[in-house]
């Protein structure tokens, strides 16, 4: 006999949904409707904390904070419990720490601008951690952003053997007190069990490479690693190809303090033992492209990669890119995924002046690509534009057919002299490219298309155009009402970390490029707005047209 059937407010997961749209004094006012509300509301509620004050707060009443002098000079207030913890202050708090599955604390939060927890909360807290098994049992995820040495040896007391996942900045040896606590090796004895681990550095990884590698041989249960910008060192990547469970290997990415130090991976050049990356299927590393070229022909290289990313610590001329490009369609055959990045940061010298047409990447440099068929996703970011036509387009698009995510470029060094690309370099990718979502070239947008729009988007969201040369928002807006859908957005501008302005300084270019930029950013913000109007007006032409005709 069947069970009877439940009404919609008796399933526990529909109500889950349904509260999760709700603030939080909104969950605190269910969770006291019934018992069952109860369970499912805190459960929403401390599902992922990101107040580590609020947190403590219900294990221990705070007592008045004392002040102390932070970093800068800044005024701070120091939080400590204002009693002993006692049992029943464990029991009361495990109604809320049980529900806690995702932790995130980053110091330069604006509620952590004045306000810390003293190392006693936590010392205070490991206790219990000790007896019992932790002080968050089940917590899955611990995400800790900081830039003081103390404050990151506190993320210890929360770790546990159930956790799997760990974002976390690691800080120099140099700057740890003489208790000498090697955090990054105690990371493998409190969480031996982690899958998934995220390491952000913003200085060298050298100073630190000794005790990565010491992390990851004891973790073996690792299924994904982020490691940091020009993190990829020989030794780091020759222990990461003996994890047998790894299947993903990615770049953590920049932050405003730094992007790692390219002299780490200069010498690039990992020895793969037979059976390296047994099951890898997602790559990255920072290396010269000459050196990525070599690494992709070891002969214990992986063969089934669907992803590379590969992160260029410097440009080179277009046939050494050609040759790696041979490289990559003849030693990943099921690639889908494949990104070249250069980013243009304080510490990588541009190339000045830029080089002639001829001597930049050209359709015959990615013509190798194309045996890769499966590509659904490219990218490649270069210093300027390449040497491509609108007809060079038609190459990609009918090569790539089953793109949804293309980008070429588009945040190109701006020059005086704009781009040989046109608007007419989209209509190949609207017409051959039916998934494409996100689109980005580099363009003059004030050159006359090289030819009419046969039909539009089908699915495109999104349109990079970095600081492409435009002096017309109207033209270009009827342009592309054509193609893109009232949905598309229109992106302008250069993308941070590219540091163009300070690249141009220590080139010793002092010109009105800046301006330049800042126009062309202005303009394409008027498409912006334009643009939603004229797709609109264009559509309801085309119905009055249609409605005529019918009735003729």
């Amino acid at each position: 006999m069947a069970p009877p059937a439940r009404a919609l407010g008796e399933v526990n997961e529909l109500v889950a949904i349904i509260l999760a749209f709700l603030d939080n004094r909104s969950l605190a006012r269910a969770a006291c409707v019934c018992r069952r509300w109860s369970e499912i509301a805190l459960g929403v509620l401390w599902r992922e904390v990101d107040d580590l004050h609020r947190l403590f707060s219900m294990l221990c009443p705070f007592a008045k904070p004392m002040k102390k002098m932070g970093e800068g000079g800044r005024m701070l207030q120091s939080f400590k419990f204002k009693r002993d913890i006692y049992q029943k202050d464990w029991q009361r708090f495990s109604r809320y720490s049980t529900h806690v599955r995702r932790l995130v604390f980053d110091e330069r939060s604006p509620k952590y601008r004045t306000k810390v927890l003293d190392n006693s909360v936590f010392f205070m807290s490991t206790t219990r951690k000790i007896v019992r098994g932790g002080i968050l049992p089940n917590l899955q995820t611990i995400v800790w952003h900081v830039h003081t040495p103390d404050t990151q040896l506190q993320s210890l007391s929360l770790m546990h053997r159930g956790l799997r996942e760990l974002d976390v900045q690691i800080l120099p040896p140099g700057s740890y007190s003489t208790t000498a606590i090697d955090f990054v090796y105690q990371i493998s004895q409190w969480a031996p069990n982690l899958t998934h681990l995220t390491l952000r550095r913003r200085g060298p990884v050298r100073e630190l490479e000794e005790d990565i590698c010491r992390l990851l041989e004891n973790l073996l249960k690792l299924q994904k690693v982020d490691i940091p910008l020009c993190g990829s060192t020989n030794s780091i990547m020759e222990e990461l190809s003996r994890l047998e469970d790894l299947r993903e290997v990615a770049l953590a990415g920049p932050d405003e303090g730094g992007m790692g130090d390219p002299m780490d991976v200069l010498g690039f050049s990992p020895e793969l033992q037979e059976d390296a990356f047994p099951v890898l299927r997602r790559m990255s590393f920072s290396a010269r492209i000459p050196a990525a070229t070599r690494f992709l022909q070891s002969p214990f290289f992986p063969e089934r990669l669907t992803r590379l990313h590969v992160h260029a610590v410097d440009v080179v001329d277009p046939d050494v890119l050609e040759t790696f490009f041979s490289t990559v369609a003849r030693n990943c055959p099921e690639l889908v995924e494949l990104t070249v990045d250069f980013i243009l940061c304080p510490d990588v010298s541009l190339v000045v002046p830029a080089p002639p047409m001829d001597a930049r990447p050209s359709i015959a440099t990615f013509r190798p690509l194309f045996a890769c068929r499966r590509i659904t996703s490219f990218e490649f970011r270069w210093d300027y534009a390449p040497c491509l036509q609108d007809h060079d387009m038609e190459e990609f698009a009918l090569a790539w057919p089953g793109l949804e995510h293309f980008m070429l470029n588009s945040s190109a060094v701006i020059e005086f002299t704009p781009s040989p690309l046109t608007l007419g370099a989209l209509i190949p990718f609207a017409r051959h490219c039916l998934r494409l979502r996100h689109l980005g070239l580099y363009i003059n947008a004030d050159a006359r298309p090289s030819r009419a729009v046969e039909q539009p988007f089908r699915s495109l969201e999104k349109l990079s155009v970095g600081a492409s040369n435009i002096a017309a928002a109207d033209s270009v807006a009827l342009f592309l009402s054509q193609l893109c859908t009232p949905v598309c957005e229109i992106v302008a501008g250069l993308r941070w970390p590219d540091a163009y302005g300070l690249a141009l300084d220590n080139a010793g270019i002092f010109d009105e490029r800046r301006t330049m930029i800042c126009d062309s950013w202005v303009r394409w913000n008027e498409v912006v707005k334009v643009l939603p109007v004229v797709i609109k007006a264009r559509r309801e032409e085309r119905g009055r047209v249609a409605f005529l005709q019918h009735g003729i």
